[in-house]
């Protein structure tokens, strides 16, 4: 995770140049990998406990269909209080 103005963060992965991004300004929106470059789709800063927004159209990070099992995607969607599936903790390596 790395800071970025205004509060915002990038998830970039620790060995590569990668970072989660936005695919586009939309729900349902799904979130990629791409070579990190300061765009507004790859910033996310914190929203209420555990919840991430986008930079780019103030979505959250969510979890498509609010399924949770190996394979599930990822998605951007409108942010919601409270949201199971829009709650995601940052821990250490």
């Amino acid at each position: 995770m790395i800071p970025r103005t205004g509060g915002y963060y990038e998830f970039k992965s620790v060995d590569t140049n990668f970072c989660i991004s936005e695919g586009f300004p939309s729900n349902g929106a799904s979130i990629e990998l791409r070579l990190c470059d300061l765009r507004l789709s790859q910033q996310w800063a914190p929203l209420n406990t555990y919840q991430w927004r986008n930079a780019l159209d103030n979505r959250c990070l969510d979890v498509t269909s609010g399924v949770y099992a190996a394979g599930t995607l990822l998605q951007a969607w409108a942010c919601t209080t409270p949201a199971g599936n829009q709650r995601f903790g940052v821990g250490r390596l």
